[in-house]
């Protein structure tokens, strides 16, 4: 399916917007109760701002913290670093685009493909029922995934191209592209499915201890005719399914 939405930058702008206006408030709240004496001194600590959870930095991990410049803070750690919410669902997949009734496909489902195996050094988790792989910390591996295509009308040729988001932090997303497959998936009105088949790569300085990768199943066409489809002349349809994925663990 195509889909058109959100992306994660608008309702981040959104979510830092509301803070803002509510620290506000909280300033001129507590101007009007405490005065402009020693309590002024307090109010330039941002957790005070916060309700404790926040701290002056020079720098923001912007996997973990959302970032308020010059709020309760100043001189050089004038950063008031605010850690995310553990529940925030921050993870805004990147939309699809192009496509039309005529030229298009669909993403049926990910997995690892077992024709090829797994690298040395990764396992599939005790899980048996979930696309799961567990594999040892600061390691490289290839990983090869299979991804599940359906024709719709018109013949197409289609890569492979998932999307990788790291400790479920969309802040922390491979870009599309990354993981392109090297040989296009041919189908046609006889061959009405069939499998886009790439490889995940991770170096020795990704597969950190206690992370994990969720893989979600994207493909591109890049034949001419999907390309004439895209109004936003990008590289050709894009079709996603963000119910299926799978995880890749780095666990000792």
């Amino acid at each position: 399916m195509n889909k058109k939405g959100v992306m994660w930058d608008d309702i981040k702008n959104a979510v830092l917007a509301a803070l803002a206006i509510g620290v506000g408030i909280y300033l001129i709240w507590a101007f009007l109760l405490h005065g402009a004496g020693t309590s002024a001194g307090a109010l330039q600590k941002c957790g005070a701002l916060t309700g404790s959870k926040g701290e002056c930095k020079e720098l923001c991990n912007t996997a973990t913290e959302l970032t308020f410049e010059n709020v309760g803070c100043t001189g050089v750690a004038n950063k008031c670093c605010v850690r995310k919410a553990e529940n925030m669902n921050d993870v805004i997949l990147p939309s699809g685009y192009g496509g039309n009734s005529e030229y298009d496909f669909k993403v049926i489902s990910i997995d690892f493909d077992s024709s090829l195996g797994l690298p040395a050094g990764c396992q599939p988790d005790s899980n048996v029922a979930s696309k799961t792989i567990i594999c040892t910390p600061n390691g490289r591996y290839s990983i090869p995934v299979v991804i599940q295509i359906k024709n719709v009308n018109r013949a197409v040729e289609v890569y492979a191209d998932p999307v990788v988001v790291i400790n479920g932090n969309g802040d922390n997303m491979k870009k599309l592209g990354t993981y392109v497959g090297k040989v296009p998936l041919k189908l046609d009105a006889i061959t009405l499915t069939g499998e886009a088949k790439t490889t995940i790569e991770v170096g020795a300085g990704e597969s950190t201890e206690n992370d994990y990768w969720e893989v979600y199943p994207y493909a591109i066409c890049i034949t001419n005719e999907c390309k004439k489809t895209d109004s936003s002349k990008s590289n050709g349809i894009l079709s996603m399914n963000n119910n299926d994925l799978v995880t890749i663990k780095f666990i000792k």
